[in-house]
């Protein structure tokens, strides 16, 4: 018996997809024997089939979780880097951070993909925000005194908010009942 190891070294000019290997081994006499076996070549770096990001906007208390999967089998599970940076708990392609206050910002991240054929690729992953910061609401004018009177009638507040906040997310109460209307 004898141990034979036949070495083959790729170049990337071959054809992409399964390849077929046979050896023919043949002794003295000239008597012979035939094995198969086959291998893919993959020249393809692996890419995210989907990734998502939840909540995309989140607050001091959240869990950010963001779940990437690639397009294909992985020698390990991705590594995820935010910009700028926070640290994850990984579990699988699966990622959790939780927020903290003073973690604010606009943030991007990157998922590094290793397949079983050894390509590598950095792909970007889903971008988020933190706003661990609440805005602050300051009434600039109110009505001191209401009655059924006409023209005093009618309670209109104004007030200013300091950061763009969207009109549906604005609420004002007078006593234990919602005003009609806030516009802007």
């Amino acid at each position: 018996a004898r141990d034979v190891v036949c070495t083959y070294r790729v170049t990337g000019a071959e054809s992409g997809g399964d390849q077929g290997i046979s050896v023919v081994a043949r002794d003295a006499a000239g008597n012979s024997d035939f094995a198969a076996a086959s291998t893919v070549f993959d020249f393809t770096p692996p890419a995210l089939a989907a990734s998502s990001v939840s909540p995309a906007v989140a607050r001091a208390g959240d869990d950010i979780v963001i779940a990437a999967t690639a397009n294909e089998t992985l020698v390990r599970a991705p590594a995820l880097r935010t910009t700028p940076s926070l640290s994850f708990t990984a579990s699988g392609g699966t990622f959790r951070h939780r927020v903290v206050a003073g973690e604010n910002g606009s943030f991007t991240s990157a998922l590094d993909l290793e397949d079983l054929a050894g390509n590598v690729a950095t792909v970007a992953g889903p971008a988020f925000a933190v706003d661990t910061v609440a805005p602050v609401v300051t009434i600039t004018s109110a009505p001191l005194f209401a009655s059924r009177v006409p023209g005093r009638s009618v309670v209109t507040v104004n007030l200013s908010v300091s950061e763009d906040v969207a009109l549906d997310d604005v609420s004002a109460v007078i006593g234990d009942v919602d005003f009609d209307v806030c516009s802007g």
